[in-house]
């Protein structure tokens, strides 16, 4: 443990029971909130890794000459790349957020 941590905890030993009960309730939230975070971010890492290999799959075929179907809209590119109903929802809404 860091010595900044351990000073932390040597207070929170000094707080009334309910006190540090209402704390530790709040550090699990904090918590459980980054892990989702961080396997949310690890979905869309993977996500991102299979549409480039993708793209680098159909980019080759046009430079061989081999001519693929015309996307009118990013929703039936990304289709065409294997995106799912989530993905797309996802995508969807980064969209919306970015307009905003």
């Amino acid at each position: 443990m860091t010595e900044r941590l351990k000073q932390v905890l040597e207070r929170l030993e000094h707080l009334p029971q309910a006190d540090q009960d209402e704390l530790v309730d709040w550090l699990a939230r904090q918590l459980d909130e980054r892990e989702a975070q961080a396997k949310r971010e690890a979905a869309i890492a993977r996500q991102d890794a299979e549409w480039d290999a993708r793209l680098d799959e159909q980019l080759a075929r046009i430079e061989r000459g081999e001519h693929g179907s015309t996307f009118y809209s990013e929703e039936e590119f990304l289709r065409a790349l294997g995106a799912t109903d989530e993905e797309m929802e996802e995508y969807r809404r980064e969209v919306a957020g970015q307009e905003s």
